[in-house]
């Protein structure tokens, strides 16, 4: 099963779509919508700021996506050659 098509289901773009999901390891409590500072020249972003059951404080940016792909170079290149403490493996907890 695909994806849907975002044109007719979101109303031209009015609407949003849940095509994801966040795994956080904790219940979400309190969230708040802010406004990203950001140059008057950019067009006007938001980021999602939440609170997690157990203390824990999280956001939620969207970024480029040239950044995402070097983040998650990163990510993998410091899984493969990074020792892993305590018995924890980033590759388990998914």
């Amino acid at each position: 099963m695909g994806l849907p098509c975002a044109g007719l289901e979101s109303g031209g773009g009015q609407k949003l779509l849940r095509l994801g999901d966040f795994h956080l390891g904790s219940g979400v409590g309190p969230m708040a919508r802010l406004r990203v500072p950001d140059a008057p020249t950019r067009p006007q972003r938001h980021m999602v700021l939440l609170g997690t059951l157990d203390g824990g404080l999280g956001v939620v940016v969207p970024v480029a996506e040239k950044r995402y792909q070097r983040l998650r170079y990163l990510q993998q290149k410091m899984t493969t050659f990074l020792k892993h403490r305590a018995g924890l493996n980033p590759r388990a907890f998914r």
